[in-house]
Order: C-alpha cells, then sequence, then structure tokens
C-alpha cells in the first residue's frame, strides 16, 4: 500500500511540477518611419499620422495592386479579401497591439502626411511565443511617388 501512495504522489510531484504552457496570445510593436532619401541628413522620423492594421492570412500571394489606401482592404492574387482582425487604436506611427492570437497574420501600414498623399506597405509575419514583444519597422521614402513601398526595414 505504501508503494501505491507513494507512486502517486511522486505521480502528483510530477504533474504539478510539468513545464508550463506557453501564452496563446502575444503582444508585439509595429513601428513606421518616413525619410526622405534625397536629402542625405534627412535622418529617419516617427511616421504620424499613420494606421496598421492586421489581417488573417491565407497563406496567398498577396496582390499589392488592388490595395487603396482610402478603403483598406487586403486581397490574395486569386481576389480573396482577407479578413480585417485588428486595427491599431493609436495614429502616432508606434503602435502596440496586445493579446493577438497565435496564428499568420499580414501587418499593413498605410502612412498619410497629407489628405491626398499616401504610403503603404505590408509584411506577413507570425505570431507565436518566439515573436513575442518583438518589434517590425517599416521605413517609408517619401522622397519616392506615393502609393505601394516594399516593405524595408527601418534599422
Amino acid at each position: 500500500m505504501k508503494k501505491y501512495i507513494s507512486i502517486f504522489f511522486a505521480l502528483i510531484l510530477f504533474i504539478s511540477c510539468s513545464k508550463d504552457d506557453e501564452p496563446i496570445s502575444q503582444t508585439f510593436f509595429v513601428n513606421a518611419y518616413y525619410t526622405y532619401s534625397d536629402y542625405a541628413n534627412y535622418g529617419n522620423k516617427i511616421a504620424s499620422p499613420s494606421m496598421v492594421m492586421l489581417y488573417q492570412d491565407n497563406d496567398k500571394v498577396i496582390d499589392s495592386t488592388k490595395i487603396n489606401s482610402f478603403d483598406p482592404k487586403l486581397y490574395d492574387i486569386n481576389g480573396t479579401e482577407l479578413s480585417l482582425k485588428y486595427t491599431s487604436t493609436t495614429t502616432t506611427g508606434i503602435n502596440t497591439f496586445e493579446n493577438i492570437p497565435n496564428g499568420k497574420y499580414v501587418v499593413l501600414v498605410i502612412y498619410y502626411p497629407y489628405t491626398y498623399v499616401r504610403y503603404y506597405s505590408f509584411k506577413k509575419i507570425t505570431v507565436n511565443y518566439n515573436y513575442r514583444a518583438s518589434t517590425e519597422k517599416i521605413l517609408f521614402d517619401c522622397s519616392k511617388n506615393s502609393g505601394y513601398q516594399s516593405w524595408k526595414a527601418n534599422n
């Protein structure tokens, strides 16, 4: 009987000391910056106002020609609209996303320094335990034409 009780308590101790499960949601950051490449000493500034949105990734190629920065929706190359999941609550260029469930997303950033001048870019990300507290940085070059720009990290 003592043997069974010892095994029972050892089993309880083992289970209670097992590794905790990794969190199923994460916090991370998306920051937007701009520069003027035509001016060597201009530097990188915070892109405000800007919007950041997270769409559910469907593992298809995104069609950048269908992005309308005045009505931001993302479509894949088959014309399927991606589902908008989260929108940043600030337009300051510094964005915090909290408690985002693990999964695959597409980040869309739109910088609009003037009413009808908009720059935008997107990047696919995978949110998981290893991604927690990460910071995505996008740098828009305002010396170039407005519209879509490929994602260029601000280092």
